[in-house]
């Protein structure tokens, strides 16, 4: 019974990776965070929308993108900072602070972002929009 437990988690771990490398990759496919095709599809959009869109989320997209790198770099020095021996509480909150008001500053741009997408659809586009909210986490849009 033994002699089998070793390849079983090798092989359950290696499937796990798989799962994950696959997840992160599907979501790269269309940019962090924002997937114009699918809200396309799914809402119908005319040219001209999908233009301003695209528009919307290129004004933002440099923006986005510090605020991005701003905290992966927050979230190494915190985990450096659990590494260390001895335990610098004021650092950590400090840290800490800081990742919470990059996340905020990033919800921010983003509810303005949908806003503005919000202001150029057609009520039948938001009720399809809402629909799709209020079906997240049962295979329903979770960005738009």
């Amino acid at each position: 019974m033994k002699s089998y437990s070793k390849p079983l988690i090798i092989g359950l771990i290696t499937l796990v990776s798989i799962g994950f490398i696959g997840a992160g990759q599907a979501h790269k496919q269309g940019g962090p965070g924002f997937n114009l095709d699918r809200m396309s599809n799914r809402l119908d959009l005319t040219d001209d929308q999908r233009a301003q869109v695209e528009e919307i989320v290129a004004s933002t997209r440099p923006e986005m993108n510090e605020l991005r790198e701003a905290m992966k770099e927050n979230r190494v020095r915190l985990d450096e900072l659990k590494q260390q021996e001895t335990f610098d509480e004021d650092r950590i909150r400090e840290l800490a602070g800081k990742q919470g008001e990059l996340k905020a500053e990033m919800m921010v741009l983003r509810a303005g972002q949908r806003n503005q997408i919000n202001a150029i659809l057609t009520d039948e586009q938001r009720g399809q929009r809402d629909k799709w909210r209020g079906n997240r986490g049962k295979g329903g849009c979770r960005r738009f």
